[in-house]
């Protein structure tokens, strides 16, 4: 079966139960294969030898990643590590517009001031 010419192979845990030539064997025709390839595997040995994309899947949607499993791991570290401070640097923002408008909504000089920031944190973050 894998020896036939398929666009797409599936292969759900192909290292279980291999000895060391097998998996050698495995990992070169799979790197050499021209189709696409699904693998679902726990053993990241054998992802960093035979992988150069990794798409994560997610209830948001599907992230491309290119490179093997641990690249992909990486890049997974610095998205996420990314994401956490624009997060957190968001909330600075919402923080310093709601703390003007606490201040400023009951002075007459500000007030209208107050009311468009007000407008503008219900405008931006409102989920």
């Amino acid at each position: 079966m894998l020896l036939s010419r398929h666009d797409l192979i599936i292969l759900d845990e192909p290292t279980n139960h291999l000895d060391i030539d097998t998996l050698g064997w495995l990992e070169g025709y799979l790197r050499g294969y021209k189709g696409a390839i699904l693998i679902v595997s726990h053993d990241q040995y054998f992802l960093d030898h035979t992988i150069n994309e990794v798409y994560e899947l997610s209830p948001r949607g599907a992230t491309h990643y290119t490179g093997n499993y641990s690249q992909y791991r990486q890049q997974r570290a610095a998205n996420l590590d990314q994401a956490w401070k624009a997060y957190n640097k968001q909330q600075e923002e919402i923080a310093k517009l709601q703390e003007f408008v606490d201040k400023n909504i009951v002075r007459a000089s500000s007030t209208k001031q107050a009311q468009s920031r007000r407008k503008q944190l219900e405008k931006k973050w409102t989920v």
